[in-house]
């Protein structure tokens, strides 16, 4: 891989480490607040960072 090409993958690893932390964020905040819609927002957005997180492994 040139220099290039490795910049721009550690770039994306950082803007998915990003992304992934405003979703969990975002997601416990929503966990306190009360009612089924809240809480299947918080989990969706947890099974999403982890997608991102999966993505991120691979990369």
């Amino acid at each position: 891989m040139n220099a290039g090409a490795n910049m721009e993958r550690n770039e994306i690893v950082n803007e998915l480490y990003a992304i992934i932390r405003e979703l969990e964020q975002v997601a416990q905040e929503l966990q306190p607040i009360k009612g089924i819609g809240m809480e299947h927002c918080a989990s969706k957005l947890m099974q999403l960072s982890d997608k991102y997180k999966r993505i991120r492994n691979q990369l």
